[in-house]
């Protein structure tokens, strides 16, 4: 006798009713506040835009950002780096994108496919990304993010 028997189908349905339902509303959205995946949308369309505005509202002044080179920038090298640095995007798509709620905080990881120029000359980025996001009166604000080699 296998699990789907008819005998146990109807006892588990309340569970998979149960277990959906969690999952369905593991990230409570309230009217007018963006969701984790609109916020990392916005987040990467402010670093090709160079946004700046756009990039503090989004990230706490204690922003920890790990390039895949093994640099680590603060708040104000991050900002700096996109804004003024030498490389530009031009195009960023996130790939296989996983999103984790708990209370306040939430975990996206993804692979991020670029295309840019640095310092002029035309290049491609494939990584890894993990990014932890902090739920605050304003929305989500990044508060980590660490890329790695693919």
């Amino acid at each position: 006798m296998g699990i789907f028997h008819k005998s146990v189908i109807p006892k588990i349905v309340p569970y998979l009713f149960l277990i959906s339902n969690v999952l369905v509303s593991a990230q409570k959205v309230e009217p007018g506040e963006n969701t984790l995946e609109e916020t990392v949308g916005t987040f990467y369309q402010a670093m090709i835009d160079k946004n700046e505005t756009v990039l503090k509202t989004l990230t706490l002044p204690e922003l920890s950002y790990g390039h895949s080179s093994g640099t680590i920038e603060n708040h104000t090298q991050f900002l700096e780096a996109v804004i003024k640095g030498p490389f530009e995007f031009l195009h960023i798509d996130t790939e296989e994108p996983k999103y984790s709620v708990l209370d306040d905080v939430g975990v996206v990881r993804h692979i991020l496919q670029a295309d840019g120029a640095d310092a002029g000359e035309a290049t491609n980025v494939r990584i890894g990304v993990m990014m932890i996001f902090k739920k605050t009166g304003e929305g989500w604000k990044l508060l980590a993010r660490q890329a790695y080699k693919l």
